[in-house]
């Protein structure tokens, strides 16, 4: 099972779901990085060999694309492990821990994310981003 690591705004009762599933979990806050800028938080994930879980939208898509865009520049092959983008609400429903488990749970279950991919949930489903 591949290892999960929970951004600061994501609610610590997911990490208690995944860890059921038998997933293994850290959460920013459990690890006393909540105060960490969005880059250590990926950096943090990266170090863990973890995919990062997070509901900020905008700065995550913007690090995926600096992660990729400096990793061509500078010929290296620096890899995250995979970045799922959770939304706060989607069609007028807030999105409880719960409805967050099942649709990451499935995800994962087969097999995604994958070395630097970036998913978003968007009205259909999933959406791999570039």
């Amino acid at each position: 099972m591949p290892k999960i690591h929970l951004d600061n705004d994501v609610p610590v009762r997911l990490a208690d779901l995944l860890r059921q599933d038998g997933h293994l979990v850290t959460t920013s806050r459990e690890l006393g990085l909540e105060r960490l800028a969005d880059y250590q938080q990926l950096l943090t994930a990266y170090r863990q060999q973890a995919i990062l879980l997070t509901r900020n939208r905008k700065d995550f898509i913007l690090l995926h694309g600096a992660w990729q865009g400096f990793s061509a520049e500078w010929s290296i092959s620096a890899s995250h492990f995979g970045i799922l983008i959770l939304p706060h609400r989607h069609g007028g429903v807030e999105w409880t821990p719960e409805i967050a488990y099942a649709r990451t749970a499935s995800l994962i279950a087969g097999g995604m994310p994958r070395l630097n991919e970036l998913f978003t949930w968007e009205q259909n489903g999933w959406m791999q981003r570039d």
